[in-house]
């Protein structure tokens, strides 16, 4: 829809209205109902036929206060000497066993709204309505054709014009009175942040000039209001029609539907909704979940009709879901939470997650996680992949430090020969008499073999307690077509028989998962990828590597306007650019609101935190952190580089501090072992407790201990990821690329883990706490670029002399 301001019109396609329409009575008996017959097209010589494509019709309506101007083309008008024809043409994959020209309720009633546009414009008191599917694969063509009044077109159309009323008004109340609305919106709080007034003036002078946005915004600027009050009044003054603000966490997500009610009281016509996923909102997924755990919405009672007169007519999941949005958009709501809609749902019976997504296009913030945005499986098809779309986004993207692994690891692949034997074995068992599905994963795994043999070029041996061990590897920048061919063929089939559920076809769908998800990479495989084979032994592992997501963001991203993305750990923000694919995005880097002299930053840098010399350091490492601790009694959390070093120093300082309660981050802990843990440190049962974590993990980001639950972080190691083949192939990229490969591959990922376990101790401006970091490579000039701005007072000592006495004055000056 849209609207002219000046001449107080709102313009109303046919294909929008269509969407109103629903059916009530037995689809069979309104198609005899309404006189319908298979057209013959011969019938009719071509020289008695005149024929007009492309016809444009409108009709003006009053409704209300406004004018309603409802438009469209037609596809074909014709005319055989006796009645005019207004014909209507949809292509179609397929033609279903009983196909009938109610088959698509929105395409018949489009194909009446323009037969009552033509009749009336041209005054026409009967009009043949022809309706034509046309298979794309064959050209073939099924054409209905009806003979229908111009009165009985009016009362059709009037009845969708009376169940679309609710919308249209909704959109031109929107239209009339949210602009002015934002323009008169006052910052929803008493003042702003130091740093706040710059990110909110960056942020709409990109969205206006339709550019990007990179801030790297510390703890208390209030990134939150600072990304949606400004993209609000763009939405306000035209400049975008919606914003996306995209989250990968419950905790983000929950703030910025928050802020959206605070900016609501100002802006009475904001609308707000959060897009749960599917198998979160789903309540009817307990107990009919698919052995992989997807909702199975084929047995989904809600998306059939209901009947109460035998079959005769309907209450059909159309009307229903009709009728929750107008419950919703007049329910005076302005943020639709998951729980709000799932409780509409449950009144009107509808799917919760097809009726977030309808409702979303009737609201101007859009909350969602970020694979609706980057992942080209699962991305909003309505906003991101219709052609005809017109309107303009801005994507706001919250804890954009995850956005650059977030992609790798949404467009690689991992797929293993022992699996595929797997596969193999139970297609042999419980599908042998299929030829077509035996002969693709023979096909798949004799492909995967001829890698398994390219692996012998780099061939080498090791000695094992179990005995000689055969390694070898192979890597390219192009991507293995055989097997690329075998992997999709394979996977299309396994899809048919999941879609059709024949016997045992659950027992498939995990290998469906491994082989879709690889051969989802190979549609998107490009000089950024690289196709990489590890043999050990016998057995063969490929991995399809997204080394560089650049691309592929860019790519997402397009259908943006504008993008602004944030964080407190955007550092350095230089490698952030280059990564997500914005080189040329504005960069904005603001300092801590909060009093510098609330947090003292110590980089204890006489340690090798390596993994090769850990073993003897273990010791070393446990005196520096008793000694950070011994200053003041509190609550701590300790960051190590792995399980193993947080076990040989965790033992080391319960000898020198067995006074301290210790509690330790265990691998595999479920959501109430993780909240119990946190609570330890909000509960205050102890005077003093001390958590040992490992760096980069669940209690890395993503938890908020203000005031007294924490009063200090002590990060041993430099958060670096563990080498390995696939870090090393990107360093060796980036090094071609930009001559920084060991940068990009280990040094500013593990600087972003600091950054995040640090940001756990101020957490508000009462907050004041130490931060010890404990790595020799710390004093390194490399390292110390890496260091944002906002930590330029950090100390650097060696001495544990040294270190007792900086903590033990800073805690002094706390007191005085």
């Amino acid at each position: 829809m849209q609207f002219d301001k000046n001449a107080n019109k709102i313009y109303i396609s046919a294909d929008e209205l269509s969407r109103y329409a629903y059916q009530r009575e037995n689809p069979q008996k309104l198609v005899s109902k309404y006189g319908f017959i298979k057209d013959n097209p011969a019938r009719i010589p071509p020289d008695f036929e005149t024929r007009q494509t492309g016809v444009y019709l409108e009709k003006e309506i009053t409704l209300g206060e406004y004018i309603i101007v409802v438009y469209g083309h037609s596809d074909i008008i014709s005319f055989d000497g006796i009645l005019h024809s207004a014909e209507q043409i949809k292509y179609v994959n397929y033609f279903p066993r009983n196909i009938s020209p109610l088959w698509d309720p929105y395409n018949f009633a489009k194909a009446v709204i323009l037969a009552y546009l033509y009749s009336y414009d041209r005054k026409i008191s009967e009009i043949k309505t022809k309706i034509t599917f046309i298979k794309e694969s064959t050209e073939e063509k099924i054409t209905f054709i009806a003979k229908f009044t111009q009165v009985f077109l009016s009362r059709m159309f009037d009845a969708l014009i009376d169940r679309a009323h609710v919308f249209i008004k909704h959109f031109a109340d929107n239209s009339s009175y949210f602009p002015g609305e934002c323009e008169e919106m006052p910052f929803p709080y008493p003042s702003i942040r130091e740093g706040q007034e710059e990110f909110i003036k960056s942020a709409f002078r990109c969205i206006k000039r339709g550019e990007s946005l990179l801030v790297s915004a510390p703890t208390g600027i209030g990134k939150t209001m600072s990304a949606l009050f400004p993209a609000v009044k763009a939405i306000g003054a035209g400049v975008v029609n919606k914003a996306f603000y995209v989250t990968a966490k419950n905790i983000t997500g929950k703030a910025a539907l928050e802020a959206c009610e605070k900016l609501s009281k100002y802006a009475p016509h904001l609308l707000a909704v959060n897009i749960s996923s599917k198998d979160q909102i789903c309540p009817l997924g307990r107990g009919k979940y698919s052995q992989s755990g997807r909702v199975n919405c084929k047995h989904c009672e809600r998306l059939d009709r209901y009947t109460e007169d035998f079959g005769n007519t309907y209450l059909s999941y159309q009307e229903r879901e009709i009728s929750a949005l107008t419950y919703l958009l007049n329910s005076g709501i302005n943020v639709f939470t998951s729980k709000i809609i799932a409780e509409a749902a449950e009144e009107f019976k509808v799917c919760p997650y097809e009726l977030s997504l309808d409702l979303s296009e009737h609201c101007m913030i859009i909350v969602c996680d970020t694979n609706y945005i980057i992942d080209d499986n699962i991305r909003f098809k309505r906003y991101f992949k219709n052609p005809t779309q017109t309107e303009k986004y801005a994507f706001l993207f919250d804890e954009a430090h995850n956005l650059p692994d977030r992609t790798r690891n949404t467009y690689s692949a991992v797929i293993t020969l022992t699996k595929i034997n797997e596969l193999y074995d139970i297609i042999k068992n419980e599908f042998a008499g299929d030829e077509k599905l035996n002969e693709a994963v023979t096909n798949l795994i004799a492909s995967m073999k001829a890698v398994r043999d390219l692996c012998k070029d780099n061939e080498y041996y090791r000695n094992t307690p179990d005995g000689e061990i055969v390694y070898g590897y192979y890597e390219n920048s192009v991507n293995h077509e055989g097997l690329s061919r075998e992997i999709t063929n394979t996977s299309r089939l396994l899809l048919k028989y999941i879609r059709e559920e024949v016997d045992s076809y659950q027992l498939l769908e995990p290998f469906y998962d491994v082989l879709s998800k690889a051969a989802f990479a190979s549609a998107f495989f490009d000089e950024k990828f690289r196709f990489f084979a590890s043999r050990e032994n016998n057995e063969l592992t490929i991995e399809l590597l997204c080394i560089d997501p650049s691309g592929i963001l860019e790519k997402m991203l397009q259908p943006a306007r504008s993008v602004i993305m944030f964080s407190a750990t955007l550092s350095p923000i230089e490698y952030f650019k280059e990564v997500m694919g914005i080189e040329h995005a504005e960069t904005l880097e603001l300092c801590s609101p909060y009093e510098q002299n609330n947090l003292c930053l110590v980089a204890f840098d006489s340690i090798s935190t390596k993994l090769n010399d850990r073993r003897d350091t273990a010791h070393e490492c446990a005196e520096a952190i008793a000694t950070a601790i011994s200053q003041k009694v509190g609550n701590y959390i300790v960051y190590f580089p792995s399980y193993d070093y947080m076990t040989r120093v965790c033992k080391v300082f319960a000898k020198i501090m067995p006074e301290y309660p210790i509690v330790l981050q265990r691998q595999g802990m479920s959501y109430r072992e993780r909240e119990r843990f946190v609570n330890l440190f909000r509960e205050r049962r102890h005077e003093a407790i001390i958590g040992f974590c490992v760096l980069g993990g669940m209690f890395s980001e993503g938890i908020d201990l203000a005031g007294e639950s924490l009063i200090g972080a002590i990060i041993v190691g430099t958060g670096m990821p563990s080498l390995s083949a696939e870090r090393n192939i990107m360093e060796a990229y980036y090094n071609d690329e930009n001559g920084r490969g060991h940068e990009f591959a280990y040094t500013c990922p593990g600087m972003n883990k600091v950054l995040q376990a640090a940001g756990r101790v101020i957490r508000s401006e009462n907050d004041k706490g130490i931060v010890v970091l404990i790595d020799d490579r710390y004093s390194e000039p490399g390292m110390k670029m890496l260091l944002p701005t906002h930590w330029r007072h950090i100390k650097f000592t060696g001495d544990l002399t040294s270190l007792s006495a900086i903590i033990s004055d800073f805690w002094s000056r706390k007191a005085d």
